[in-house]
C-alpha cells in the first residue's frame, strides 16, 4: 500500500473561501521509501494572497506570480504522480487539507477523481497526537503543530528551512515514529 502525505498552504484558515498557494506531497511505501514527490507554488490567478497568510506562510503574491505554476497542471501532477497511486492519505489537519484539495480539484477533474480523493482513507497526525502537547494557560490541551509535534517526539528543534519539500518530508518522519511507537498501527 502507498502512502500520500500532503500539505499545503493557503489564502486562509476557512476551507470553504480558502485558495491553494502552494501543494507538497510525498508518496512512499508503507515502510517510507518514497516513490514520487511534488512541491508547486501556485499562480494564483485571480486572488491575492491576504497579508495575514502571508504572515502564516512567508508567500507574497508577488513571489507565487513569479515562481508559481498554473493550478491545473499541479492538480494534474498531483493525481497522476500521487492520487491514483495512493491507499491512504495522511496529513496534518487531514480535514482542513482534504476540503481544500477537494474543492480546487472540483473546478477542473470529474466525479470519479473526486470521489477517489473523497473517499480515500486518511490519518490525521494532528487529532491523533493531542495527548502529546501540554495544556495551555486555560488547562485545556490543544492540537499540536506540526513543528511542536516533531519537537516533542525528536527532542530538538525543527530545522528552520521549512521550504521545499520538508513540511511534508516532517509530516512523513512524524508518522513513522508514530507507528514505532505504536501509537498507530501500520497500515
Amino acid at each position: 500500500m502507498s502512502l500520500l502525505f500532503i500539505t499545503t498552504d493557503t489564502t486562509g484558515t476557512d476551507p470553504k473561501t480558502a485558495r491553494l498557494v502552494r501543494l507538497t506531497w510525498l508518496l512512499t511505501t508503507k515502510d517510507g521509501e518514497i516513490l514520487d514527490q511534488g512541491h508547486n507554488l501556485v499562480r494564483p490567478n485571480g486572488y491575492p494572497i491576504p497579508q495575514e497568510a502571508v504572515a502564516m506562510h512567508g508567500i507574497t503574491t508577488y513571489t507565487a506570480m513569479l515562481e508559481g505554476r498554473d493550478l491545473k497542471n499541479i492538480l494534474s501532477d498531483f493525481v497522476t504522480f500521487g492520487l491514483i497511486h495512493a491507499g491512504m492519505l495522511i496529513a496534518h489537519g487531514l480535514d482542513f487539507e482534504k476540503q481544500v484539495i477537494l474543492k480546487e480539484l472540483s473546478t477542473f477533474f470529474g466525479e470519479g477523481i473526486l470521489d477517489m480523493f473523497a473517499n480515500l482513507p486518511g490519518t490525521c497526525t494532528q487529532e491523533i497526537t493531542l495527548k502529546f502537547c501540554s495544556p495551555n494557560d486555560e488547562g485545556c490541551t490543544k492540537n499540536p503543530s506540526l513543528k511542536e509535534l516533531y519537537e516533542v517526539f525528536f527532542r530538538k528543534p525543527l530545522p528552520p528551512e521549512i521550504a521545499g519539500i520538508f513540511p511534508t518530508a516532517t509530516l512523513a518522519r512524524c508518522y513513522f515514529e508514530m507507528r514505532k511507537r505504536q501509537i498507530i498501527p501500520a497500515p
